[in-house]
Order: C-alpha cells, then structure tokens, then sequence
C-alpha cells in the first residue's frame, strides 16, 4: 500500500510530462517558424553586418589558434562588432587586425566558427520544421516525435549551420574594410570597423 501511494504520483507526473513537454516543443517549434526566417532573413540582407560578422569569427578563430578553445562569444553589427568574454582587449585588437590582412589576402574559411549562435540557430530552426512536417505526417505530438526531430536537428545541424554562416549570415569581401579602433568594456571590447564602398547601408 505504502509504495503504491508513492507510485502513483510519481507515474501521474511522469504522464503529465509527456504530455506538457511535447505541447511546449510545439509551441516553440511554431514560434520558431515565425521569428528565425525573419531574423535570417535581416542578416542576410544587410551586407555591412555579414562582412562585421566574418571578421568577428576571423577574430576568434586567430585566438583560438593561438590559445586554444576559449570561452569568448561575439555578435556584429553595421558599426563592427563585440567579442565577449574576460580577454586582453590589446590581443583581442591585434587578432582582429590579423584577421582582416588573412581574410583581405584569401584565408576566407576563417569566416566560418564552429560555435556560432547562427549555427545553433539554424540547427533550432531545422528541428522545428521537421517537428512540424512530423507532426502533420503522424497526426499527434508525442515524446517520441520530439526526440526524432531533436536528433535529426542535431545530426543535421553541423552540416547546415556552416553553409547559413557562408552563404547567409557572413560575407568575405573585406577589401573595403577598415578597422578604425577599440574600446574596452566590462566584459567585453567593442571593435569599430569602417566601410568606405557601402557607407553604412543596406544592400
């Protein structure tokens, strides 16, 4: 008696999870679908952040070939671009100026970082489509569609992250390309860049 009043809850709650847990992937799934293609899509479309974007990668993949795997993260903008994490600001600039002659002289692979949010992303994004097309096809959403979309997403996720970084989120054309300096933040430095051909706009 003792242990069938503690297996009951238990079992309630482990059935109350496979339900509730399936409908919130669905959920995220669905505003997966409706953000991401929209914030690709700003990315893709804004030439001045892509090339920002290269060069920040380029940045972090000369420290890491120097220092090895670290925990530093950035993000671009049209301005230039942050690099976060507790690191020497003045190692940080001289990498970013290495960077740019490499990738200005032909080294363009590296433009591509293998943790890059963006690759997350598009993995997230991979998931939840085949979770919906799951989802359609089989007609219900249960614990074991989520898990075969999870892992399909991951399988395919180093694959199609690397080629959105290529061919959506970067861009290698650096010629025009200045780096104009560097501040130091809490944190984080902030790299300015200038760019002569597009002056700052949308293309």
């Amino acid at each position: 008696m003792f242990l069938v009043i503690i297996l009951l809850p238990l079992l309630f709650y482990a059935l109350l999870l496979m339900w509730l847990i399936p409908l919130g992937y669905t959920v995220q799934s669905l505003v997966n679908l409706l953000t991401m293609p929209r914030d690709f899509f700003r990315i893709a479309t804004n030439k001045g952040q892509r090339r920002n974007h290269a060069l920040e990668h380029g940045t972090v993949n000369v420290i890491e070939e120097q220092y090895g795997t670290t925990h530093l993260a950035g993000y671009a903008t049209e301005d230039g671009f942050v690099i976060r994490g507790f690191a020497d600001p003045e190692m940080i600039y001289t990498a970013a100026n290495e960077a740019l002659i490499r990738m200005q002289s032909g080294e363009r692979e590296l433009a591509i970082h293998k943790r890059c949010g963006t690759s997350i992303a598009a993995g997230n994004l991979l998931a939840s489509i085949l979770f919906i097309v799951i989802l359609v096809a089989f007609g219900q959403a249960n614990i074991w569609t989520m898990i075969l979309a999870i892992l399909a997403g991951s399988f395919l996720g180093p694959i199609v992250g690397p080629l959105t970084q290529k061919y959506l989120t970067t861009a290698t054309d650096l010629d025009d390309v200045e780096i104009m300096g560097y501040a130091p933040q809490v944190g984080q430095v902030v790299i300015y860049t200038r760019q002569s051909e597009l002056d700052y706009k949308v293309v």
